[in-house]
């Protein structure tokens, strides 16, 4: 999973953590940074000074959900 702009960010905040600042969130509570990522949480858990293995082990786990969610819709079987 780990996506080597998610490991971009992830460093950058990491390493210059009083410069770094995501854009600010809009009047819903969402950043630009989430729309691009599809949720909140990995922005979150990146501010909280998660490590990148938890997020990536997050990441997974949802993406295991989300597949198993999107079997009834698949036109064809995916093995």
């Amino acid at each position: 999973m780990c996506d080597h702009r998610l490991l971009s960010v992830h460093f950058e905040s990491q390493f210059y953590p009083g410069q770094f600042t995501f854009r600010a969130e809009d009047k819903n509570g969402i950043s630009y940074f989430d729309q691009l990522i599809g949720n909140g949480w990995v922005r979150q858990d990146i501010n909280r000074g998660a490590s990148l293995k938890t997020i990536a082990r997050k990441w997974q786990r949802d993406l295991g959900t989300w597949k198993k969610k999107r079997e009834k819709y698949l036109m064809y079987k995916i093995e």
